[in-house]
């Protein structure tokens, strides 16, 4: 007899905010399941690698745990982290995203040229980018981004 739990994936609950491009600008705290094992690296699962996959939607629930949600991902704007990032930058720029939504922010360095433009960093084929904003990660919908200034 196969025994169903021998096959349960464990998941670890990481609690973000999430902006969508819903028009109300409200930012709140959703529960997402990341795998405890990631395919690419040690570790758990990252929360870029489950926005970068090509899953067309992200299951979450309220921070509340009273509604569940199937989440559109190319309607998500920007997901935050609430754990504090200990990486330090130096390139800061300006975002201006839509709905008139504006952050100032740093850029990861993920390039092996550490003198990369912005312009190349934006130039990928990732959808969602990650910078640093107020000491945590932040991931951003490159497609919600109208102009950027250094």
């Amino acid at each position: 007899m196969i025994k169903l739990e021998n096959y349960k994936v464990e998941k670890i609950k990481t609690t973000v905010d999430i902006l969508m491009d819903d028009g109300n600008n409200e930012l709140c705290g959703y529960n997402i399941y990341l795998n405890k094992y990631s395919r690419y690296k040690k570790g758990k699962e990252s929360i870029s690698e489950l926005i970068e996959s090509k899953k067309f939607v992200i299951p979450v629930i309220k921070e509340d745990g009273k509604d569940f949600l199937i989440l559109n991902k190319n309607e998500i704007v920007y997901i935050k982290e609430r754990e504090v990032s200990l990486i330090q930058n130096q390139k800061n720029i300006k975002l201006f995203l839509k709905n008139n939504i504006v952050l100032e922010a740093e850029l990861l360095k993920i390039h092996k040229d550490s003198r990369a433009r912005v312009l190349d960093y934006f130039n990928t084929d990732n959808i969602f980018l990650e910078f640093i904003y107020n000491d945590a990660k932040i991931y951003i919908n490159k497609n919600k981004v109208i102009k950027v200034s250094e």
